[in-house]
């Protein structure tokens, strides 16, 4: 129970600091919140966040997230 409200809490300040355009640039950020997704489970939100990244993130951060050069 507890760990569920702690992530909820969690995903409301996610969604709160990326509402933000300054930090909206920040792959910390978005790396973070997928990965808050992922170990709870949440592959397909984890998976629409990382669409949201690639309109949100500039050029370097994208090129570095292509399957071409993993």
């Amino acid at each position: 129970m507890i760990c569920r409200v702690m992530s909820q809490a969690a995903t409301q300040l996610y969604r709160l600091l990326l509402r933000r355009s300054k930090l909206r640039a920040d792959i910390d950020i978005w790396i973070g919140f997928a990965t808050l997704l992922f170990r709870n489970g949440r592959t397909d939100d984890a998976r629409k966040l990382y669409d949201q990244s690639l309109l949100s993130l500039d050029r370097k951060h994208r090129k570095l997230s292509s399957p071409a050069t993993l």
